[in-house]
């Protein structure tokens, strides 16, 4: 099924056919030419856990076209990143992320877990609190978790959240912002 964007640059390209070509977008990935996870390399930076991605053809798992990227996250007891990355040059003031995710109906995962959308930039790693003055580095990521204790009403996969570093964060490891 797929749904229309009603505001913005999406507003013109019914189901992102053409958004490409749009000279506001800085990039676009429909996953569309691909017919295997390693060819991502051709216009990603950075491809995470090959091994874990795959491109998905069936009805139903995807929004528009014939395809998309499936990330498989299997159980573990510690953290797994699958992961594209996509660095932007030159580097930009101000952008927008617009993506669809899906989540498999068995999916459940507590605690810790980055399993969305990220944007950054020259983000030195976890612990790192950024400078008050809101200048060197930033970290959002757009997340679904349920915490140690799940929030009134929560089930899985739990809230979409923003787990952020920024510079008035009440900790090293930043912050999270639930709607």
């Amino acid at each position: 099924a797929s749904a229309s964007a009603e505001v913005g640059i999406a507003s013109r390209y019914p189901g992102d056919r053409g958004i490409n070509y749009d000279p506001n977008v800085l990039f676009a990935d429909d996953f569309e030419s691909y017919t295997s996870p390693t060819q991502l390399k051709s216009n990603w930076n950075g491809v995470g856990q090959l091994a874990d991605l795959r491109i998905a053809t069936e009805p139903g798992d995807h929004y528009a076209g014939a395809k998309a990227l499936e990330m498989d996250l299997p159980i573990s007891g510690k953290e797994i990143s699958n992961s594209l990355n996509k660095n932007l040059i030159p580097a930009q003031d101000v952008v927008f992320i617009r993506a669809y995710t899906k989540f498999d109906a068995g999916y459940e995962v507590h605690g810790g877990n980055h399993d969305g959308l990220r944007l950054s930039a020259h983000y030195p790693g976890p612990g790192i609190k950024p400078p008050a003055n809101g200048t060197d580095f930033f970290l959002f990521t757009l997340q679904n978790n349920i915490g140690a204790t799940a929030l009134p009403g929560e089930t899985t996969p739990g809230y979409s959240h923003i787990y952020a570093y920024w510079p008035k964060q009440r900790s090293a490891f930043g912050d999270h912002w639930y709607p």
